[in-house]
């Protein structure tokens, strides 16, 4: 069972009030949202999670299809996550897939919505902040009207705590270094978390 992570965190999910600031130390409670810049592949080795971290919150991982619904899906990688888009068309519950997967706070599609379908799965858990960082990297033009950071400056400055209006002039990119203190996930925030 996974307990240690890397987690993203943007600035804005913060400031659109989905959660609080977060600061070193902090007991908090969230799902986990996963995405893929390319498709997961189906894999060989079933029965065999795993989430080895890469750089930031991006892992090579594999895991098992848990559930499939028409607009979002989940895995188990060890720890549960979520997709807010449709899944692929060869995944079906109990199908092992493995990719590159970014890990990131689920922004509030579980908590406001997923969770109260009746066949959700449970997927929060109680987490400590062990630590937090910010991505250093400037914004660069990458054509189209799209500024990227450069990921040839990639780096991370520890802090003890987010300040997402303020930090990066509000557009911020955290990692969040969490310890899962819960082992059963719920589907609900609790109130003091």
């Amino acid at each position: 069972m996974l307990n240690e992570l890397a987690v993203g965190l943007s600035a804005w999910i913060i400031m659109d009030g989905n959660y609080g600031e977060f600061q070193k130390g902090q007991r908090a409670a969230f799902a986990l949202e996963f995405y893929n810049e390319t498709a997961l592949r189906i894999s060989e080795h079933r029965g065999d999670v795993f989430m080895r971290r890469e750089s930031g919150s991006f892992y090579q991982a594999r895991g098992r299809v848990t559930h499939i619904s028409e607009d979002w899906w989940a895995m188990d990688f060890g720890i549960p996550a979520f997709q807010n888009v449709p899944p692929p068309k060869d995944a079906r519950p109990g199908t092992w897939l493995e990719g590159r997967v970014y890990i990131g706070i689920d922004p509030f599609f579980y908590f406001e919505q997923i969770s109260h379908f009746d066949d959700a799965p449970d997927m929060i858990h109680d987490w400590i902040i062990e630590g937090i960082e910010m991505q250093t990297a400037p914004f660069v033009d990458a054509g189209e009207n799209r500024m990227v950071r450069d990921p040839a400056l990639s780096g991370w400055r520890e802090i003890p705590e987010t300040d997402a209006w303020n930090d990066d002039d509000g557009s911020a990119e955290y990692l969040l270094h969490c310890r899962r203190i819960s082992e059963t996930p719920r589907r609900a925030l609790a109130t003091d978390s």
